[in-house]
């Protein structure tokens, strides 16, 4: 059976790691952890991104602001899922973190029940917007598996861009494009290159 969602949790107290990665792993989720925050950024940001990122506030080095923020810089993942664990009920770092666009906080301590209740919903939320941009459940699976290159190719097909323009911008040959090009209709199961326009315009991926 395939997993629920993968999530990046990142926490550096080890026994709340421990902790909140098997409750997540035994509720069906593929779950790779981070003890510090240049570590679990490292992992949202190197090959295929997760469903969502579980983050605590305080950590050594880079905060959970700090990850949030180079998360949020990152175009293709704009609306990734991102939840803040914090023992810090101060309204300004709350404010502070949905300005930088958090999703949500989750207060410590907390139970099993509203750690996974979180997750669900705020996965659901997401999905509920792929849906929304006009994807059926196999479109947005198959989505889900593009590498981070793989999206960039699409969101540029989707923005109406010349394969020339497409290869200037990624700084790629423009043979090279079209092998990717090639690739991705054939990852996506699309026969030709209108249907792969059609996907990326309803993709809803910026």
């Amino acid at each position: 059976m395939s997993p629920k969602a993968s999530i990046v949790l990142i926490e550096d107290d080890p026994a709340s790691r421990e902790n909140v990665h098997l409750m997540l792993e035994l509720e069906g989720y593929a779950v790779r952890s981070a003890a510090n925050g240049l570590t679990g950024l490292d992992l949202v940001l190197t090959g295929v991104a997760p469903d969502l990122v579980l983050c605590d506030l305080m950590l050594p080095g880079l905060d959970g602001f700090g990850v949030l923020a180079a998360v949020r810089r990152k175009p293709l993942l704009a609306d990734l899922p991102f939840l803040i664990l914090t023992a810090n009920t101060d309204r300004t770092s709350q404010r502070q973190g949905m300005n930088l666009g958090a999703d949500d906080f989750i207060t410590k301590p907390f139970t099993a029940e509203e750690l996974l209740t979180a997750v669900a919903t705020c996965l659901r939320r997401h999905r509920g917007r792929a849906g929304a941009a006009g994807l059926d459940p196999e479109e947005a699976r198959r989505l889900d598996l593009l590498t981070m290159r793989e999206r960039e190719l699409l969101i540029r097909i989707g923005l109406g861009m010349t394969s020339r323009g497409i290869a200037e911008d990624l700084g790629i040959s423009p043979k090279t494009e079209q092998a990717h090009r090639a690739r991705l209709m054939l990852k996506l199961g699309l026969p030709n290159a209108q249907a792969l326009a059609s996907l990326a315009g309803r993709s809803g991926l910026r």
